[in-house]
């Protein structure tokens, strides 16, 4: 089984994970307390990001210094509206305004490929040109901005992580991938788009970047996606054989509008040695038997 290698010293610097109760916050919550690193996790529950005075009490409470990982997000499946993309900006802008730069070790932003727009020129990399369509991505590509650009900020390590959709246990099933395994797993029949191609990442996988990346901090933007695309009729075919089925896949069609995805992902190994990643089988049939089967 081959995946990204993490297994090497751990981080002596305590961990700040805002958005820790979401479904990717959490993970990474999780997966750092278990490799027995010191982490602090802060969400709308604790720290309301949108409230100055929460950030503030909450701010006086953590390390001296530490490293953040920034995964705080009105999500796009919850709500894609202007107060929403407003709400995601004031959230980076209060975070922002409240830290001191003395106080960070290195900063992992978790974005969007969503602001590459719709239909972007293929393959995708780190150069092509940002066209955010919706206004959660134009609220992350915004964020992006003010973190990279913010004054006292110039020399601290910051990340931005542009992820092309994850999923994973804990996902409940409202990824592309728990829907298409749900729908298998409900009846046999699944409703699919002819055509379409997309890099959907494992949050194990995801988790092990962000390691790296704390193990290995630098400035500048990744593409954090596999570079494998699949069909969303592939992407089926796995899950049906994972839940031993045969499956009815009906087609859909695109109506001449193609939301493929294709990733180069030649920085995110220049920047992480000997990067790869669990092959798609077998993070589908884990997902399933962790997720579906057990949800």
């Amino acid at each position: 089984m081959s995946k990204l290698t993490t297994d090497r010293p751990k981080l002596k610097i305590p961990i700040v994970i805002f958005g820790h109760t979401g479904f990717i916050g959490s993970s990474l919550y999780r997966y750092f307390k278990e490799r027995h690193a010191k982490v602090f996790g802060l969400s709308i529950e604790n720290c309301d990001l949108l409230n100055p005075r929460q950030i503030k009490r909450n701010f006086k409470k953590l390390p001296e210094r530490f490293h953040v990982v920034f995964a705080s997000a009105v999500a796009r499946r919850t709500q894609d509206t202007p107060a929403s993309m407003i709400a995601n900006i004031r959230m980076t802008h209060n975070f922002l305004s409240a830290i001191g730069a003395r106080r960070l070790s290195s900063l992992i932003y978790l974005s969007s490929a969503d602001v590459y727009g719709a239909g972007p020129a293929l393959p995708i990399t780190e150069s092509s040109l940002p066209v955010p369509s919706s206004f959660y991505a134009i609220s992350k590509y915004v964020c992006e901005r003010l973190l990279l650009s913010r004054r006292g900020f110039e020399k601290i390590p910051i990340t931005v992580l542009r992820l092309p959709g994850v999923y994973g246990c804990g996902d409940h099933g409202q990824s592309v991938v728990g829907q298409i395994a749900g729908q298998l797993a409900g009846n046999g029949r699944v409703r699919i788009i002819d055509n379409l191609r997309r890099d959907y990442l494992y949050i194990d996988d995801l988790c092990r970047v962000v390691h790296r990346a704390l193990l290995e901090p630098r400035r500048g933007v990744l593409n954090a996606a596999t570079g494998r695309s699949l069909s969303l009729r592939k992407i089926a075919a796995i899950a049906a054989k994972a839940l031993r089925l045969e499956p009815v896949i009906e087609i859909m069609s695109s109506d001449g509008y193609n939301a493929s995805l294709k990733f180069d992902i030649r920085a995110l190994r220049r920047r992480f040695k000997q990067i790869s990643f669990l092959k798609p089988s077998e993070a589908i049939a884990a997902y399933i038997k962790k997720e579906i089967n057990h949800g």
